[in-house]
């Protein structure tokens, strides 16, 4: 989350072997058993980042504090990653878009090359 600094509260690393291209997850996977640890824990020791490393199967528990409403992207920086589904959007202070396509400028280009003015001006 660029801009923005994170409370990083707890690494959790996986006992499964993730080494491998898929990991086998199934129902016995387990990643919720650490919510109650998590609750204990002191919230003036958590070290404060804008980065972290997940490891392959684990978690990391982390707190982000804003006050800049909007929807923020979080994403891995290897670009197969990112492709793959390592992102996010992470919604501060119940943002939400304008309907359709209301807030886009009146000149932006459509496909084919037409912008929304000129193909509207040509209908009438």
């Amino acid at each position: 989350l660029h801009g923005l600094k994170m409370e990083i509260l707890s690494v959790n690393n996986s006992a499964k072997d993730c080494t491998r291209f898929k990991c086998p997850f199934n129902d016995s996977f387990q990643s919720t058993y650490i919510l109650d640890e998590l609750k204990a824990l002191s919230k003036q020791t958590a070290v404060l980042k804008d980065t972290f490393i997940l490891p392959a199967g684990g978690a990391v528990a982390t707190r982000v504090r804003t006050g800049d409403p909007a929807l923020w992207f979080a994403h891995c920086h290897i670009h197969v990653h990112l492709v793959d589904g390592m992102a996010f959007i992470l919604n501060v202070g119940n943002y939400s878009a304008p309907p359709e396509t209301s807030w886009l400028p009146v000149d932006y280009p459509e496909c084919g090359g037409e912008s929304s003015s000129s193909s509207s001006s040509s209908s009438s």
